[in-house]
């Protein structure tokens, strides 16, 4: 995984500079406007995004094997970082986020994860725009899965 700005997320989706209009002048005018979001999860913490609803394993262009992830957890939980998963799918099907002692989030509102991804003090990115909007609208660090 590594650190990305803006660019990099907009070279990911195949699209032009992002920073050509997201000035920080711009960015914060977007900041401060919108819908009022829930509160985050207290604290310091990293936000992980995982997809799963849409995909399925054999979909290497969007599926992010979970081995890939729990290494980032691990290294997150190893920093003494708290860690919230957000996804959709059976509980049952993150048993390893929470045996590695992640807070796993399941089917819970769009606002909700967005209000955690824009708080987290690191976020972990999907392939899913789900997760690029807040990533391209936050001022904290990115890890691109």
């Amino acid at each position: 995984s590594d650190f990305v700005d803006l660019d990099s997320i907009s070279r990911a989706l195949g699209r032009a500079s992002l920073s050509a209009f997201a000035t920080p002048k711009a960015m914060a005018r977007i900041r401060r406007r919108g819908t009022t979001l829930p509160a985050p999860p207290a604290g310091d913490f990293a936000a992980v995004h995982v997809r799963r609803g849409d995909v399925h394993k054999r979909d290497r262009k969007r599926f992010t094997p979970d081995s890939k992830i729990l290494g980032v957890v691990d290294a997150l939980r190893g920093r003494g970082m708290a860690v919230h998963v957000y996804s959709e799918g059976a509980v049952e099907d993150f048993d390893e986020y929470a045996k590695r002692g992640a807070t796993v989030h399941l089917g819970g509102s769009v606002l909700e994860a967005w209000s955690a991804f824009l708080a987290a003090r690191c976020l972990v990115v999907a392939r899913s725009s789900f997760s690029y909007v807040p990533a391209a609208l936050r001022e904290g660090g990115v890890v691109f899965e």
